[in-house]
């Protein structure tokens, strides 16, 4: 039985951060972890997912979670079970070299090839109505200083007026495909202008594009 449960929160890829925090949990305090998030959102289609089980389990359960992630993982040990509740996008914690090389054990790109592409993603949906979007100027200014020939953009509202003008203005081409499929485009271009949320982090996190432009 699994020593490290997780609550999923969110869509796809903050799923994929709190799978990876698990992940980590269960490498640094020895603990036994079973879960199927990997297969269940096809990450082995793009990803050489290697996973970890721990030896150890116990009765008593403590919760990890945003409000106390970082004092949390500045444990040396504890002898508990551990229940993930959170989205675990503290940006101190997602600096912390030794996490990074982590992740990246627990997911390698498959292929990596690289393509010369500029990749733009823009993040609309959920964000529009409230207004929390970037702007088309800030896609319009950062396209303006980099050096491409051929390059997609990627939304969640490809039907938006954002997106159509910057197709028009720097000849791009709408990205139709998954989540998972876009990212998977994305993390090979060689420059990648971002947007706000996990879906962006994600694509970034695991790029090893030449430039990657972020507010």
């Amino acid at each position: 039985m699994t020593a490290v449960s997780i609550k999923y929160n969110g869509r796809m890829c903050n799923k994929i951060l709190q799978y990876l925090m698990g992940q980590y949990v269960a490498e640094k305090y020895n603990l036994v972890f079973e879960n199927s998030l990997p297969e269940e959102l096809g990450l082995n289609k793009i990803f050489k997912v290697k996973k970890y089980s721990g030896n150890n389990s116990y009765s008593n359960v403590e919760l990890l979670c945003d409000a106390n992630q970082v004092s949390f993982l500045s444990r040396d040990s504890f002898n508990s079970n551990v229940h993930l509740d959170g989205f675990f996008q503290e940006p101190s914690i997602l600096k912390n070299p030794e996490l990074i090389s982590k992740y990246k054990e627990y997911l390698k790109p498959i292929n990596n090839q690289k393509i010369d592409d500029v990749f733009v993603h823009v993040r609309l949906g959920d964000v529009y109505n409230s207004r929390m979007h970037l702007p088309y100027e800030y896609y319009d200014n950062t396209l303006e200083k980099i050096n491409f020939n051929s390059g997609v953009v990627a939304s969640d509202s490809l039907d938006n007026d954002i997106v159509k003008k910057l197709c028009d203005k720097f000849n791009l081409k709408p990205l139709d495909k998954s989540p998972l499929q876009t990212i998977y485009y994305g993390m090979r271009c060689k420059n990648l202008v971002l947007s706000h949320g996990s879906f962006s982090f994600v694509s970034a996190f695991f790029s090893e594009g030449s430039n990657k432009y972020y507010i």
